[in-house]
């Protein structure tokens, strides 16, 4: 496999490590489950890529404190895991349901002449 998948399946494979049920395809989301999207890149040089992941995670609705409470133990466990350069609040569409969720951002650089 090329370093973009290489790193996408060790985030994953971290992600699993650490305790969370981790899935690669929207389709298979509900809650208590991390999504990890496809990368963003951004080439830094020829050699250099600044990649960000995103990491979604959600709750039963409502988004009530129990909800919420829930979302953080899993933001918590993500951020002790990777690398995580923001979480931001807000809700999933999936289907026809509105699900509360964070989102978790990791960044890592790859470096292709390594």
């Amino acid at each position: 496999m090329g370093a973009l998948n290489d790193i996408t399946a060790q985030i994953v494979q971290d992600l699993e490590t650490a305790g969370l049920t981790v899935i690669t395809d929207p389709r298979e989301l509900r809650p208590n489950v991390a999504l990890v999207e496809p990368p963003r890149v951004t080439g830094v040089s020829a050699n250099l890529s600044r990649c960000e992941w995103d990491v979604n995670v959600c709750a039963t609705p409502p988004g009530d404190a129990t909800a919420v409470s829930a979302l953080l133990d899993l933001v918590d466990t993500i951020i002790e895991t990777v690398p995580v350069t923001t979480a931001t609040p807000g809700v999933f569409s999936t289907g026809n349901q509105d699900l509360p969720s964070y989102t978790c951002t990791i960044q890592l650089t790859i470096n292709r002449s390594a």
